[in-house]
Order: structure tokens, then sequence, then C-alpha cells
């Protein structure tokens, strides 16, 4: 599953260990009024494959309000920045 871990390259903490289905909460995150235009994201991935990410709002199934096709990126300690488009 999902755990939060020391990982060399990450410049501190990362999210590791997804598989297809899992999803992480963020709490008390203040968006301005409007919803901004996109969100980026630092990632490292050695898996096969490709997959969705997708950011909601409120809940695993709520309003998706960004998304990106994830896959490798060269091994899990290859960092690059990922631009989710805003999703309408």
């Amino acid at each position: 599953g999902v755990s939060i871990a020391a990982v060399d390259g990450a410049d501190g903490s990362a999210v590791t260990g997804f598989s297809d289905g899992d999803w992480l909460r963020l709490a008390d995150i203040a968006f301005p009024e409007a919803l901004p235009n996109r969100v980026v994201l630092r990632r490292a991935s050695g898996a096969t494959g490709s997959t969705m990410m997708r950011i909601r709002l409120n809940s695993p199934s709520g309003l998706v309000i960004a998304e990106a096709a994830v896959g490798s990126t060269g091994g899990w300690n290859v960092w690059s920045i990922c631009y989710c488009s805003r999703h309408t």
C-alpha cells in the first residue's frame, strides 16, 4: 500500500507504493476562490506500463480537478516534473 518514506533524491519524504486503485488524502489545502489552472508534481517511477493519476476534491470519488498519464521516469530515483492540466 501507500506509505510516506525517505527516498534518495526526493529532497525529503515521498509518497511511495502506489498501485492501481490506491489513493492518498491530503487535508487542509486551501485553494483560492478559483481553482488553479494546473498542478505541478515531482515524481519518480520504475513501473512498467502507464496509468492515469487523478486529483479529486473531497473524496476518492469526488470531482476530478486534474489528471495526467503516469509512466516510468527511468527508475524509482529518477525524478521528473509532471504538469497536470486542470480538468473541466
